[in-house]
């Protein structure tokens, strides 16, 4: 199973929520085995990435999108693309 790390505050600030919403809801419309987590900036896994800006979405141990709320089909490009390789 695949995972959608998404790094924001914790607790997790408006843009952080809004963008867990996105890509769950992405998720299930596209129909995909996926775990969506949030991760709090502050952990040691944050770091590991080297994550500055908040919400930052990791797919496949990659960040593909930081900064900002995301729209819907932004997400549903980015995880089809990145899911797919």
């Amino acid at each position: 199973m695949s995972v959608i790390k998404i790094f924001g505050s914790d607790p997790p600030c408006a843009r952080c929520r809004a963008t867990e919403k996105i890509v769950k809801e992405v998720v299930k419309e596209l129909n995909l085995n996926v775990d969506v987590k949030h991760i709090s900036v502050f952990s040691e896994e944050a770091d590991k990435y080297g994550i500055t800006t908040t919400p930052a979405v990791v797919i496949n141990d990659k960040i593909v999108f930081s900064g900002r709320v995301p729209t819907k089909e932004e997400i549903k490009d980015i995880i089809l693309r990145e899911l797919k390789s």
